[in-house]
């Protein structure tokens, strides 16, 4: 299944009053601006997050968990349903989206991937009720290399780029991922240097049918372990964990993205959420 490229990332999401006429002001139609991340399976499955930077608003988990699917086509549409996490701020939450991934415009210089659509509440919440109606867009933003987020010292940077390493990293995965394609003498040749994936005749391909139960991601632990073990010897200073971290809303990865919060005065009752809350700024803010 073809699943488009420019569907997994990071989206600023923007939802409007659908109201007829000239209202006067733009501002009036907003309901909710917050970050959307999207990622496709291969059989087009969709999963992320929708909401709000869990270090920059009041409240626990302020996001929406997405799940969803695309159809390919032209243009794909893309429909998922975003659900409130139990025990969260948003528990009892759950809205559906239907959008299209809009056409690219040829031979124009500035095209940016956009998600259109409409969204609905489901289940009535906080007072706000169930079927209301509101239009989307979703666009996505650039891809922040790692190298940009995560600075390292000169010496890691010239260790890991150089062609020894590189080709040591790319022979460690390609030998895994294509085990199974192939040809027996290529697969006597990496046993004779060692160079097999696991045990010799029992060796454990990343990519085969049995891989999440036949030790390959042990194996891939273990070998980023070691090459952590080496950026650390070389800089101390390089963190590690000391427990797997809890989800977080991978929009951290865009430190440079606009961070407004929408917000209304005290004396606009919320349009679409029901439910207010006072921020920081002492501004009711209103979402989704």
């Amino acid at each position: 299944m073809g699943i488009n490229l420019d569907i997994p990332g990071i989206w600023t999401y923007r939802s409007f009053l659908n109201v007829p006429g000239n209202v006067g002001d733009f501002g009036k139609l907003t309901v909710w601006e917050a970050e959307l991340s999207l990622e496709v399976s291969e059989d087009g499955h969709i999963y992320g997050l929708l909401g709000e930077r869990p270090e920059l608003c009041v409240g626990t988990e302020p996001y929406l968990l997405v799940e969803g699917t695309v159809i390919p086509g032209n243009p794909a549409v893309i429909s998922w349903r975003a659900k409130g996490k139990p025990q969260s701020e948003y528990d009892g939450w759950t809205y559906d989206y239907r959008g299209y991934l809009s056409p690219e415009w040829p031979d124009a210089p500035r095209n940016r991937p956009t998600i259109v659509g409409t969204v609905t509440r489901t289940v009535a919440h906080n007072g706000a009720p169930a079927g209301s109606v509101f239009s989307f867009v979703a666009v996505k933003s650039d891809f922040l290399e790692p190298r940009k987020t995560i600075p390292l010292v000169k010496s890691i940077i010239d260790m890991m780029s150089s062609a020894e390493h590189r080709y040591h990293h790319a022979l460690w995965h390609a030998s895994r991922d294509t085990w199974d394609n192939l040809s027996d003498p290529k697969k006597e040749a990496l046993r004779a240097t060692g160079w097999q994936p696991g045990p010799k005749t029992k060796e454990r391909a990343s990519l085969s049918a049995d891989r999440l139960a036949n030790g390959s991601g042990e194996d891939f632990f273990y070998m980023h372990r070691r090459m952590v073990k080496e950026v650390r010897a070389m800089d101390p200073s390089v963190g590690t964990w000391r427990r797997l971290p809890q989800q977080q809303f991978p929009s951290s990865f865009a430190p440079k993205r606009r961070r407004r919060r929408l917000a209304i005065s005290t004396d606009t009752p919320c349009r679409q959420r029901g439910s207010c809350r006072v921020t920081l700024t002492r501004r009711i803010g209103c979402s989704n």
